[in-house]
């Protein structure tokens, strides 16, 4: 999987080239100290997958707010609400007990992020949709679907404004 742009250039949620994140990539202020007190493992998954540490930081805000031990009703683990290894859904996934220590949870979390923008050719709205409810229910944009992308999207929105 090579290097993604996760920066939107618009209201499109598209993105241009990588934006060159680099070391000196950092969390905005805008997070709170259940995101913050992840900074170091969000900034170092990040750019490993060329995407904004403030776009992952958004996801783990709506996914899991912070906390390391949430678990979903459908079963997504930790801080990224990973899906844990199901021999029918998922049977590729590291099993629930990994997922929730929280380098090798967002690890897993910001990689399937970076697939899913990779897969949207860099459409960060449609890759959101993708992240949260799979790839066809992204190509359907069911409307659960989009409030997730749009609620993840706003709070990255207001990460960058400041």
């Amino acid at each position: 999987m090579g290097d993604i742009a996760a920066t939107p250039t618009g209201r499109s949620g598209k993105s241009d080239a990588a934006p060159g994140l680099g070391d000196e990539a950092r969390l905005s202020s805008f997070w709170d100290g259940n995101v913050r007190r992840w900074e170091p493992l969000i900034v170092k998954h990040a750019t490993r997958h060329g995407i904004d540490p403030d776009l992952v930081a958004a996801v783990m805000t709506i996914e899991s707010g912070g906390n390391p031990n949430a678990v979903s009703v459908a079963g997504a683990v930790g801080l990224m609400q990973v899906m844990p290894y199901d021999p029918y859904r998922f049977p590729g996934r590291p099993p629930a007990a990994q997922l929730y220590d929280p380098e090798f949870n967002v690890a897993w979390g910001v990689r399937i992020l970076a697939e899913e923008i990779e897969w949207a050719r860099g459409d960060i709205f449609k890759a959101l949709m993708a992240y949260y409810d799979g790839r066809a229910r992204a190509e359907a944009a069911l409307p659960r679907t989009r409030a997730y992308a749009q609620r993840v999207m706003a709070l990255y929105q207001m990460a960058q404004s400041q």
